[in-house]
């Protein structure tokens, strides 16, 4: 059995990719701590410091060759709502004072101890600095490496700021990487599969926020753009689609919006109405895009009717998708079909509008734009609010300081 502490450690050493040596907890902040127990409440001081570095330690068997860590109780108690559990309660593990993790992979299980000890996760640098291997294999293997660390957080019940203050802005970076170097990004089917198979699930859409400890949102956030919706075939997804049928429905939600808000640009150019429904349809089922519907057992003539009602940008605008995601984990192939037809009117509403517009529309920009000019009119309204307030205030009054009674 090999016996190692984490100051063992040679591959995961932070001078070796970059890394400084500084103070312990430097990066946790000075701020008070979320108040998840009695304990989290206390500010940062040299007091809780020693107290956490001082103290009787564990062992941690990890992976079927059980490696073995040594790590100080006190410490990964603090951090881990389930090593508190299991360490400071009558459970097998307190009583031994070890707790293994058989099917746990002890490089990850390295980067987890990194963080605990020094509060910095530099997943993305370290894999940087690799020699010999191409762009997109490093980004990839960034990713992977830092959703596999987010997982394992999850699982141990971590504090919530490895996840949002650490790993999460780790994968931001490979994300923005790709985007700088244009290459491919990391978000493939069989990795986005494995966090669906690991990460915690959620309740969309009201657990989508930057701060949630799953790593399905940020999923949703990075998959939910223009150019992947329309340059992606969903049929390689099933799999993903049936582990989670709240990410295939937000997905739909996200490219309904996105039609219907084309549609109504268009409008709003042209200044006449569009009708792209029967239009669409009609284009579609000339074309073969229907074909698929002909080729599936109709057991049901009024649910494939329905469908043929999504496969619409009206329809689109009156589903509601995440009623269906239940449907979508039963049949993984009905919500790829669903979001290739999806992307296909959404590829014709634009290719039409650019048509008629004399050029190419760049969706993208054109929201920029939008938003860009929304909110200009929101702060010219705002800015407006304010100079009426303050005339208000003065106007009653006149240079004497005598009550007119006036107003405006």
């Amino acid at each position: 059995m090999e016996s190692r502490t984490i100051g063992d450690s040679t591959r995961l050493n932070p001078e070796k990719w970059g890394g400084c040596s500084r103070s312990l907890y430097e990066g946790y902040g000075t701020d008070e701590l979320r108040n998840k127990s009695e304990d989290r409440s206390e500010t940062w001081n040299i007091d809780l410091m020693f107290r956490l570095m001082t103290g009787p330690s564990t062992n941690f068997y990890v992976g079927p060759q059980e490696k073995h860590y040594t790590i100080l109780k006190r410490l990964f108690c603090y951090f881990s709502d389930y090593a508190k559990v299991c360490l400071e309660s009558s459970f097998k593990e307190s009583r031994e004072n070890a707790v293994r993790l058989p099917d746990v992979d002890p490089d990850t299980f390295q980067w987890l101890l990194l963080w605990l000890y020094t509060g910095k996760i530099e997943i993305h640098s370290y894999y940087q600095a690799e020699r010999g291997l191409e762009w997109h294999e490093k980004l990839s293997q960034a990713w992977q490496v830092s959703c596999r660390v987010h997982m394992l957080g999850e699982r141990l019940l971590f504090d919530d700021r490895l996840f949002w203050r650490g790993i999460q802005v780790q994968l931001l970076h490979v994300i923005q990487k790709a985007k700088y170097l244009e290459t491919v990004m990391p978000l493939k089917p069989e990795l986005v599969e494995e966090v669906l198979s690991g990460s915690a699930p959620i309740r969309y859409p009201n657990a989508v926020s930057r701060e949630c400890c799953s790593l399905r949102p940020l999923m949703v956030e990075q998959l939910c753009t223009y150019k992947f919706c329309t340059t992606t075939d969903f049929m390689d997804w099933i799999e993903c689609f049936e582990l989670d049928g709240g990410f295939a429905a937000e997905i739909m939600v996200y490219m309904a919006d996105v039609i219907g808000w084309a549609v109504k640009r268009w409008a709003g150019q042209t200044r006449r109405p569009v009708d792209v429904a029967q239009k669409t349809l009609k284009d579609a089922e000339e074309e073969g895009y229907s074909q698929f519907i002909m080729m599936r057992p109709k057991t049901c003539d009024e649910v494939w009717l329905a469908l043929r009602s999504i496969f619409t940008s009206a329809g689109c605008q009156a589903v509601d998708f995440r009623s269906y995601s239940h449907c979508f984990e039963l049949d993984g192939e009905l919500a790829a079909e669903v979001l290739n037809v999806m992307a296909r009117e959404l590829l014709w509403v634009v290719e039409v509008w650019g048509m008629e517009k004399g050029e190419v529309v760049d969706v993208v920009a054109e929201k920029e734009e939008e938003e860009r000019i929304k909110e200009l009119e929101e702060r010219i309204a705002q800015n407006i609010s304010h100079i009426r307030q303050y005339i208000q205030r003065l106007m009653p009054r006149n240079w004497d300081g005598v009550d007119t009674g006036r107003g405006i």
